[in-house]
């Protein structure tokens, strides 16, 4: 009942907002996860084997997929009649994708490795922008990321940093993979597992064609720590157990380690 209430309010947020790209987005998420449980909780399942909660879930899956296509399809009408009803306008202004690669390009031609610096995208804007912008109203504006989060990192940090992200990604999909479709595990470290990565993945998604707020990536470091988590604790990897308890050494290491970090 919370969950189903939370999930109406975000919906009747996210219309007020009207951000096409989250209702693509959200509505392919839905419809995946609406066929994820057609599949495995109902149709293909024995009767001993379906799970009570499967109406439910169905339901609510299936209010998310209608609400999103309904935006998608009537997204500027309904959009402008709801902002006449809240009286509430919601405009946002940033790079496109072809400006942000356009000024990508030109940082790599100066500083391949290491990019412009962590943080100096703004900086990078204003060198490399295409003259055409001095000619709208936004010619002196400083934009301090581009059109996402993941292509503002490729700016400020080059290939270094473009490489890692892209290892990070590509290690974290293999790990969800092995942990919903080829390890069998128990069913609540499953509904964990799947719950964490799909979300995980939905928060990449959304950086790397948005810049999110701290919040937001705050959330996504924690939706991938989860994932990460349930794919160590069912002995899915090679790990190395340091147990604290027994040898105060290595919490002195671990602590130390994470000031450093820190």
């Amino acid at each position: 009942v919370v969950l189903t209430t939370v999930i109406i309010l975000s919906l009747v947020v996210l219309a007020v907002i009207n951000f096409s790209f989250v209702w693509y987005l959200l509505g392919g998420f839905s419809l995946l996860m609406l066929l994820y449980l057609l599949s495995k909780d109902t149709w293909l399942s024995s009767s001993e084997e379906k799970n009570p909660l499967s109406v439910a879930s169905l339901g609510v899956t299936a209010l998310v997929v209608l609400v999103s296509f309904i935006f998608i399809i009537g997204g500027s009408s309904l959009g402008s009649k709801i902002s006449n009803i809240t009286g509430i306008n919601y405009l946002e202004v940033r790079p496109s994708v072809e400006a942000t690669f356009d000024v990508v390009k030109a940082v790599y031609t100066e500083s391949a490795l290491f990019g412009a610096g962590p943080n100096r995208f703004e900086d990078a804007w204003r060198l490399y922008k295409d003259p055409v912008i001095n000619q709208t109203y936004f010619w002196s504006t400083d934009f301090t990321a581009g059109s996402g989060f993941v292509p503002t990192v490729f700016a400020t940090t080059g290939l270094a940093g473009s490489v890692f992200i892209v290892l990070f990604l590509l290690a974290f999909i293999y790990s969800g993979y092995r942990t919903l479709f080829v390890a069998k595990i128990d069913q609540g470290w499953y509904l964990i597992g799947l719950i964490t990565f799909v979300s995980a993945v939905y928060l990449w998604i959304m950086s790397i064609f948005y810049v999110p707020g701290s919040a937001v990536m705050l959330l996504m470091a924690l939706m991938n720590g989860f994932a990460l988590a349930v794919y160590v604790a069912n002995n899915l990897s090679k790990n190395i157990t340091l147990n604290v308890a027994e040898n105060k050494h290595y919490g002195f290491v671990l602590i130390a380690l994470v000031l450093l970090v820190v």
